[in-house]
């Protein structure tokens, strides 16, 4: 896989982050308008203002199917063909898993893809993927300190006090959407620091799937069929 390949797969990567759009949501705009979106969809763009290390983590759930797919794609500007990709997705009410990744190599060196049949089924991750994210925020240790406007709109702040494992005091600050608790935009400081060091920016819809094809998406790449580890 090529730099200017590697290059311009993350450019389209980005246009989809910030447009808060996917295939998927595309296509549910042009279904017909009295059909209901009910496949809960979160999008996660992270950057470090330190490395210039960019994550992106895109995560739907089914909460009628019990299917979930998780997508992870890690980047760095100087080191591009050693991005990773990760894409495992559970179905059939936990028994089914696909997991497609890349290799040793990062992603010069292609995606592999693996499917087993689990001997017991994988629990649910959560009831709702909205409101397991949301809960997170009303622990008792985030503490809010107002509204603000962001992204031309109010919305809470609240603060979190923390200590990592190596000792260093560390500080979160996260913007909630007033109407659903959602975050919208975190941010990670040393104590000390004014300017963040970590950065994620959050995306929520629903989404619309007739086919199934969220949860099928294993195109391009050759899946081999293996025990359950």
């Amino acid at each position: 896989m090529s730099r200017k390949f590697i290059v311009f797969w993350f450019a389209i990567l980005a246009v989809f982050v910030w447009s808060g759009l996917s295939t998927d949501s595309l296509a549910a705009n042009q279904m017909p308008v009295q059909v209901k979106p009910t496949i809960e969809h979160m999008k996660v763009f992270r950057q470090s203002l330190y490395t210039n290390d960019l994550d992106y983590e895109e995560t739907w759930f089914n909460p009628t199917t019990e299917d979930w797919r998780l997508d992870l794609f890690s980047y760095n500007p100087k080191t591009p063909v050693n991005g990773t990709f990760l894409r495992s997705i559970v179905t059939e009410k936990g028994y089914r898993e696909y997991v497609l990744k890349t290799g040793n190599g990062g992603l010069a060196g292609g995606l592999t893809g693996q499917t087993w049949i689990n001997r017991e089924p994988i629990k649910r991750p959560f009831q709702s993927l909205f409101q397991d994210v949301a809960k997170e925020y009303k622990k008792s240790e985030w503490k809010s300190v107002g509204t603000v406007n962001l992204f031309g709109k109010q919305v809470k702040k609240s603060q979190r006090l923390s200590t990592d494992p190596k000792g260093y005091p560390l500080k979160y600050i996260v913007y909630l959407d007033l109407s659903t608790g959602l975050p919208m935009r975190e941010e990670y400081y040393f104590n000390k620091d004014t300017s963040p060091w970590l950065v994620s920016t959050y995306y929520f819809d629903k989404v619309i799937d007739p086919n199934g094809t969220i949860f099928k998406d294993v195109s391009g790449v050759t899946l081999s069929e293996i025990e359950a580890p």
